[in-house]
């Protein structure tokens, strides 16, 4: 079995669990579908808006725990405080692979509602706000209707285009399904969606891009006009990575598509954050005991939430909801809150990671109070990340010393419970796209850059226990990384030249990475960075 089909499998999995406790909560609960004020307990904030006037603006490919708990978190909320000037925003999720039935079928099952429970807890404080959320109009399967799928990207009235399908997503090669997504397109204007529908398998194993490419080429051929394209995914310049891979595969079928997309739509770069971990069974259960709620599957996360949107919509602000109503920031440029968010939380996040899983700890807040630990992790933040934020233009609109503040106290919000191992996911594109370039602009800045060669040293420890220990490496280029680790020599990883780029060059780096690779092995993980983080102080 491939590592994709594994991850398949442990989703298929994860949702039959999930639908599980839910038939068990079902006994002493009311759906949420039914929920009423009077029938539930405790304090729930159910929608006060008519989800019978819900019209689809947005179609969005990815309907996974944290679209739910993020993009359509806001959307509720301007539903919530001005529900006629937004009903024409609700969502239309997309599910593009097989195992997307699980959350469609979950969804659908309850008037396509679902509960956010966002929560907190530090030092002993608990803060919890618990909302059931309707902003998704509905969610339609791409394999089992291929047709209504494009329709909707084909209507005037959808304005945008979204899409949180994780940095591989981009990368999926076109497929023959995408090639005939294209071919029904160029046809819109005999609106042969319900024949698309009744052959569905011809467009089997088209991809999000091959949908979001051919939808457009639909509204060129329908003259519906053109759409914004909006990335929420956690890469940076997610915009501008959307665009380069949409207009190429525009340019691949014809100049003449490329063209039109290029003058008639937009790419707004985006910064978006909320921890949300992946949905615990417990929870469906905390629902129903203590507020009378049955949902197939809830979402939980922080409280804390951001994003901030590039103002680079098609028609302007008629071209999008008023987000700023519900906290979002609109900017003319978004790269100094990205790149302080991708530094400070998410490289952090990574570096955090492998010592505190060598040293037997399993959760993101025990690693972040970890003294040891939060140590590494400070570190890092003030002497090797700040330096390289500091130069940037626009730097100055935030706070850096609150920011770095309010995110120490999130990493140790104790009632998320977000496993290292799922921060640990994917680590070789982490590094690649987020982690060697922090460092490399740290060298510039005259930083000694000690901090992350301790990270990717640790991570090669934990390559190496992981595969001995028999575990699945959850990470797409796990065969590679594996087989660099087999002989235990750390230069064969620093050479795999799509994960460290210049890096490989780089010698006063790779002998700091085997430096503390050695130091690891020899006195183990807790010595190592002790002596790495004195040596540092002097």
């Amino acid at each position: 079995m491939s590592l994709s089909e594994m991850a398949l499998a442990a989703r298929r999995q994860s949702s039959d669990t999930l639908f599980l406790a839910a038939d068990q909560a079902g006994a002493f609960a009311i759906p949420i579908s039914e929920a009423k004020p009077q029938n539930i307990l405790g304090d729930v904030d159910l929608p006060n808006y008519d989800r019978s006037k819900l019209a689809t603006g947005v179609m969005h490919f990815g309907v996974g725990g944290f679209h739910r708990s993020h993009q359509l978190w806001y959307i509720d909320a301007l539903l919530r405080l001005n529900p006629e000037e937004n009903y024409q925003w609700a969502y239309t999720g997309v599910g593009v692979l097989p195992h997307d039935a699980g959350m469609r079928d979950a969804l659908a099952a309850q008037d396509y509602l679902y509960t956010i429970v966002a929560k907190s807890k530090v030092e002993g404080v608990s803060k919890e706000r618990v909302t059931v959320a309707g902003p998704i109009r509905d969610m339609l399967l791409a394999p089992e209707s291929p047709g209504e799928v494009m329709k909707r990207l084909a209507a005037h009235s959808t304005k945008i285009f979204s899409l949180t399908i994780t940095e591989f997503g981009y990368t999926v090669p076109t497929s023959q399904g995408d090639h005939a997504l294209l071919e029904l397109a160029f046809r819109a204007s005999e609106d042969p969606w319900a024949e698309a529908d009744a052959d569905p398998d011809k467009f089997l194993g088209a991809t999000a891009l091959g949908y979001i490419v051919a939808g457009l080429a639909a509204r060129r051929a329908s003259m519906a006009g053109g759409a914004t394209i909006l990335s929420c995914d956690n890469i940076p310049g997610n915009g501008d990575n959307a665009r380069e891979k949409i207009i190429k595969r525009a340019e691949e079928h014809s100049q003449d598509l490329k063209e039109w997309v290029e003058f008639n739509c937009t790419f707004p770069n985006c910064m978006v954050d909320r921890i949300t971990p992946i949905t615990p069974t417990e929870l469906i259960g905390e629902l129903s005991e203590n507020h009378g709620l049955k949902d197939n599957w809830p979402v939980n996360c922080e409280t804390f939430t951001q994003w901030v949107i590039e103002d680079k919509f098609v028609d302007g602000i008629s071209g999008r909801p008023r987000w700023e109503d519900a906290g979002v920031q609109i900017v003319e440029d978004v790269h100094p809150y990205e790149l302080t968010k991708i530094r400070l939380l998410n490289v952090i996040h990574t570096t955090m990671v492998f010592p505190a899983l060598l040293m037997g700890l399993e959760y993101i807040h025990e690693a972040a109070q970890n003294p040891l630990v939060k140590r590494y992790y400070t570190t890092i933040m003030e002497k090797e990340l700040r330096p390289t934020l500091e130069v940037i233009e626009g730097i100055e609109n935030i706070d850096l010393d609150k920011y770095q503040e309010v995110l120490i106290h999130r990493f140790s919000n104790e009632i998320i419970a977000d496993t290292l191992l799922r921060v640990a996911m994917d680590t070789s594109d982490k590094l690649s796209v987020q982690g060697v370039p922090a460092t490399l602009d740290g060298f510039e800045c005259g930083a000694n850059m000690k901090g992350m060669a301790f990270c990717v040293a640790s991570w090669a420890h934990f390559i190496h226990r992981s595969v001995e220990a028999g575990h699945v490496l959850r990470d797409q280029k796990a065969r590679i990384v594996e087989a660099a680790m087999e002989g235990k020599d750390i230069n064969a990883l620093l050479d795999i030249e799509f994960i460290f780029h210049e890096l490989i060059f780089h010698q006063e780096w790779r002998k700091m990475v085997s430096h503390f690779y050695d130091s690891i092995h020899t006195v183990g993980i807790a010595a190592a960075l002790e002596k790495m983080l004195d040596e540092y102080a002097d």
